[in-house]
């Protein structure tokens, strides 16, 4: 079972309103008020849970200046603060600059939840397979450095935006990963490659024109992770991908953003049966 911390992190991760304590204790321990209030004291401790002071009460929020634990591996955290990992954890070092990335947008964690899941099961399944991504629109990098730190043995970074390639680039250089990662501005950068997982936080009408693409730049076994997904439009990115021969497997969701995973080949073989929505 999951524990009480991870409950209460899931919990004010996906909550569209302000969290009190009042709220907490009214999900999860009605009578039982001391477990609760050692579990979230536990989480403001460690930095995953930050509270300030709104309207007469006292709100939490998940930090954006701090370490924020993102997965079950994954850990973003600036620069300049300091965080005690986990040997399982991955921690990725960021600068706060003008692309999403840095774990405060739903779109950034739902991406890396379910690219931790996808990969933690693959990795099961062929650890010593060679492994290589394509980040789609890659902004800060982040879903690069997340990949190449879970142990992809090679990553392409795409984005249009010099900005975003520069804060890429400064970022990749940070985490010490320049021999695994290369950030491109060039669209046409990946259209000779072959690549083993697809990463991309677009929106879905670029999801959507990117399908006769992503078929011909994917090896027949392959994985999909796309976020930047309203909730509404979940369906129509399933039933087109589906269509190219894919098969959808999970969906995680926080604040009408959504985010989808998708296999074909032997990476289906790794995963469990049945849909993950959390």
């Amino acid at each position: 079972m999951e524990s009480l911390e991870n409950q209460i992190l899931q919990h004010i991760s996906t909550s569209p309103a302000r969290v009190t304590f009042r709220c907490l204790q009214k999900r999860f321990s009605p009578r039982k008020i001391q477990p609760l209030k050692k579990a979230v004291a536990n989480l403001v401790r460690s930095g995953r849970v930050s509270y300030t002071y709104e309207l007469g009460n006292s709100c939490f929020a998940i930090p954006v200046d701090r370490p924020v634990v993102v997965s079950q591996r994954v850990v973003l955290k600036p620069p300049e603060t300091v965080y005690d990992a986990a040997p399982e954890q991955a921690v990725v070092v960021l600068e706060r600059g003008g692309a999403f990335g840095l774990g405060d947008h739903p779109t950034t964690r739902l991406a890396i939840r379910l690219m931790d899941r996808l990969l933690t099961f693959q990795a099961r399944q062929n650890a010593s397979a060679p492994f290589a991504a394509l980040d789609i629109g890659t902004g800060s990098g982040v879903l690069a450095i997340v990949a190449a730190k879970l142990g992809l043995d090679s990553v392409v970074a795409i984005d249009t935006g010099p900005c975003a390639v520069f804060e890429a680039r400064f970022n990749v250089r940070r985490n010490g990963l320049e021999n695994q990662i290369q950030v491109h501005q060039e669209a046409d950068a990946f259209r000779d490659k072959q690549f083993n997982l697809v990463l991309a936080n677009l929106r879905t009408p670029t999801l959507l024109a990117l399908v006769p693409q992503i078929e011909k730049t994917t090896v027949a076994d392959c994985g999909l992770v796309f976020s930047g997904i309203h909730l509404e439009e979940t369906l129509k990115i399933r039933k087109t991908y589906e269509s190219a021969g894919f098969t959808s497997l999970e969906m995680c969701s926080e604040k009408n953003w959504c985010a989808l995973s998708f296999a074909r080949g032997d990476f289906l073989a790794a995963m469990p049966e049945g849909d993950l929505q959390y």
